[in-house]
């Protein structure tokens, strides 16, 4: 379920930080696009992640939303809900996505939700 989480996004780059791969590094990193923000699972397997995941952050304009294995996140008609506590980190930052950011669904009503 978590590979699909990152497919759903415009760029699966993310994934290499599971194998040290930079993600500004990632080779082919072009995804589907259907949600405008990058997402990265498992968060809780390494303390090296959360630096990463900021530092990355810097370099692209989508924001990320990172979960543990017990968090997730649900579009559904235009709404996006948070389960657990996931992270927006965006500009070297992180704080709790909580319910902040409905901009980031961008659904049409159809369930696929926008491209940027």
């Amino acid at each position: 379920a978590s590979a699909g989480s990152i497919l759903m996004t415009p760029s699966i780059a993310l994934d290499g930080v599971f194998s040290g791969i930079a993600p500004e590094e990632f080779p082919d990193p072009d995804a589907l696009a259907l949600v405008p923000f990058e997402f990265f699972p498992h968060l809780q397997d390494s303390q090296a992640f959360l630096p990463e995941l900021l530092r990355y952050s810097r370099l692209t304009p989508r924001p990320i939303i990172a979960c543990t294995d017990s968090d997730g996140v649900v579009i559904e008609n235009g709404r996006i809900d948070f389960i657990g506590q996931p992270l927006l980190i965006a500009g070297g930052m992180a704080r709790p996505a909580g319910s902040c950011c409905p901009e980031l669904a961008q659904d049409d009503g159809t369930g696929a939700g926008s491209p940027e």
